[in-house]
């Protein structure tokens, strides 16, 4: 009786995870990026993109430390 209860009981609690999510909840549009389309318009926007590619180069070997 008591392993017909778990066998159960594990049924039950598995299915109810694989049942729970949906795949439009792992569908989420990123709040911080910027898209190309929407994105290089002017100058200014293409400097700020070089900019940010060489500011996380900066980073990494400023004063020859990592």
């Amino acid at each position: 009786m008591k392993k017909t209860s778990y066998i159960y009981h594990s049924m039950l609690f598995g299915s109810l995870i694989l049942g729970s999510c949906s795949s439009s909840f792992l569908d989420v549009e990123p709040m911080t990026s910027v898209l190309e389309s929407n994105f290089y318009k002017t100058i200014a926007d293409a400097d700020m993109a070089l900019v940010g590619c060489y500011d996380g180069y900066q980073r990494t070997t400023s004063n020859g430390s990592q």
